[in-house]
């Protein structure tokens, strides 16, 4: 676990005892301010998610370096910074028999952002994400022990988001950031950059849109089940929903190349040839993604003309603006952000990018499910509204709005009242669940115990038609 005196610290959980700590050097400089206690601003140190790379040789479920196995650890920093740390957490000499048997970690390398291949590396939200690929490889690169001849082309990589530029912070609309606003795919024995997506030139895929930065994690996917994943979403501070299509051979680019798009934005209109047009977009349409999408393979023949593709749902928040400040504070004060959970269909599912380029889905190409027609109309009159209003859309999304108007503790009355999702969504057994949080306000306030806390809910929705 991470803290945010700038330590990383590994507990073991059967005795609860610490056995080992490691500070980065950047986290050095701030321990005797620390151990003053003054009053001040938070102090933020390591406050990353650690990721884990196994190998387990004969799969007995034991770390046994005898036989070669091992285990990697690899975090960020979140607030505390920009780098990425890899540690090599395999047991020294003999497998783990007792529990208060300990290891010593062995710090791998660091990922320094903001400078070298890593230029473009903001603060270090979004969790490395261990991912198998395509991808040629030596001997030496391939990391399984006995590849079979299908995984002579194929490696593992670390995938991440380019991370959090603190732009965001600064106003609303924040505009363009200078870092973060990247994707990047790094060799988890060395670091070393292998691949990297962003609007910069000198990028492998350029993407002139790629101008926001990318804290959320990456939702990373299979699609043909060959156990290489091939495609990943993710969302951007801007309110675009990515989508790359990784080659079949990501270093040659043989049968055929990695390709990524705007698959959908949240907050902009587009024009025929795909040209984004923010020229009307009010502070309240600056909708932000700050988590990764769910995806659920579908078969769908009641509600969609496409009956077979792939649905795609995240839920918009400022993670980094909980209490709406950036509203709150304009003069005069003006409504929260317009918020929604959004479930996009992606008929493209196949394996590889579509072969015909598609332009990003926005609004009008949605159904407004706020109301919940679907849910009660019955009969003839259901039917009418799926075929007329619902099944030629490109999914479907609800506004996070009251149904009446509240006062806000600034004195504005609105049915907009901040709630936002502050978490990943998640599909299971055909229901989409949905966590939200909303500032306190007046019914907030008469509903819980501190006035102050806000209020959280959690929502159960048919994924098919919300």
């Amino acid at each position: 676990v991470g803290t945010n005196d700038g330590a990383l610290r590994m507990i073991n959980s059967s005795t609860g005892a610490e056995e080992w700590v490691f500070i980065p050097n950047e986290m050095l400089s701030q321990q005797y301010a620390l151990s003053q206690g003054a009053d001040g601003n938070h102090v933020i140190g390591l406050d990353g998610v650690p990721s884990f790379w196994t190998q387990d040789i004969n799969n007995d479920g034991i770390i046994d370096p005898s036989v070669g196995d091992k285990m990697y650890m690899f975090i960020g920093m979140r607030r505390g910074g920009r780098n990425i740390y890899a540690f090599d957490i395999t047991p020294a000499t003999t497998k783990m028999t007792s529990q208060n048997d300990t290891v010593t970690p062995k710090l791998m390398w660091v990922i320094q952002g903001g400078s070298g291949s890593y230029a473009k590396l903001g603060q270090t939200w979004s969790r490395p994400i261990i991912a198998r690929i395509r991808y040629t490889c030596s001997s030496s690169e391939c990391d399984d022990a006995n590849p079979n001849t299908d995984d002579t082309k194929s490696r593992t990589v670390l995938l991440f988001g380019g991370g959090y530029d603190t732009n965001q912070d600064n106003g609303i609309p924040a505009g363009a950031d200078s870092m973060g606003d990247a994707i990047f795919m790094a060799d988890p024995f060395t670091g070393s950059r292998l691949w990297w997506a962003g609007s910069d030139s000198g990028a492998n895929l350029v993407l002139s849109d790629m101008q926001y930065s990318i804290p959320s994690d990456l939702t990373v996917i299979d699609t043909d089940g060959d156990g290489r994943m091939d495609r990943l979403y993710v969302g951007d501070t801007g309110g675009q929903l990515w989508r790359v299509d990784l080659a079949t051979n990501i270093a040659t680019g043989t049968n055929g190349s990695t390709a990524g798009y705007v698959f959908a934005d949240a907050v902009c209109a587009r024009d025929v040839s795909n040209v984004r047009d923010c020229s009307g977009v009010s502070n309240q349409g600056r909708r932000k993604f700050f988590y990764p999408p769910d995806v659920a393979p579908v078969e769908d023949t009641l509600f969609s003309a496409n009956p077979l593709y792939d649905l795609v749902s995240i839920v918009s928040g400022d993670r980094e603006d909980p209490l709406d400040m950036l509203t709150t504070n304009l003069s005069p004060v003006e409504e929260a952000v317009h918020n929604r959970i959004y479930a996009f269909r992606d008929i493209d599912y196949k394996k590889g990018a579509p072969s015909t380029a598609r332009n990003a889905i926005t609004d009008t190409d949605m159904y407004d499910a706020t109301s919940n027609t679907l849910g009660t109309l019955t009969g003839t009159a259901l039917q009418t509204e799926i075929n007329t209003n619902f099944k030629t859309k490109k999914g479907w999304y609800i506004n996070l709005k009251e149904s009446s108007d509240l006062t806000l503790p600034n004195g504005l009355t609105t049915s907009w009242v901040g709630e936002k999702g502050l978490a990943k969504t998640t599909i299971f057994e055909g229901v989409l669940n949905v966590t939200t949080f909303t500032p306190s306000n007046d019914t907030t306030a008469a509903a819980t115990c501190a006035a102050s806390e806000g209020q959280a809910k959690v929502y159960a929705l048919n994924y098919l038609d919300g």
